[in-house]
């Protein structure tokens, strides 16, 4: 529930600071405006490894070390079908993640970690927030 929590959190966070792209000098928070590529995002994440590879646009993302050796990463693609959405989906279960009943988060342990991913498409907008905890 925690961990649900703090994805939650990460989402509303992103929302709140779209068009916030400063470093505020702890380190602890990246982001920024720019499109990127999913394998520009994974240079700079490395634990996004672990999870499918994203063939959208990534757009207005933040990174966050929460502590405790929580990190996250979230982003939008903007102007998307609903398909970048469904297809990104089936990803996760080719990759061996399990899907909550009833939502779009993804979980899947590995080496000792926990890897969340939640996503949600509304009006053309695909909402990506993905997270890693040491178990």
């Amino acid at each position: 529930m925690r961990k649900f929590f703090y994805l939650c959190v990460c989402v509303a966070a992103l929302l709140l600071t779209s068009g916030c792209g400063k470093e505020n000098g702890k380190n602890d928070e990246k982001g920024g405006l720019t499109k990127m590529s999913w394998a520009e995002l994974v240079k700079e994440h490395s634990f996004l490894e672990e999870f499918p590879v994203f063939d959208g646009e990534v757009e207005n993302y933040l990174y966050k070390d929460l502590g405790g050796g929580l990190l996250t990463v979230t982003f939008f693609d903007y102007g998307c079908e609903e398909s970048v959405a469904t297809s990104y989906y089936a990803k996760f279960d080719a990759d061996g993640y399990k899907k909550s009943e009833g939502s779009n988060i993804y979980r899947k342990t590995k080496d000792g970690y926990d890897y969340t991913f939640t996503g949600s498409y509304a009006n053309e907008n695909f909402a990506l927030s993905f997270s890693v905890e040491p178990r």
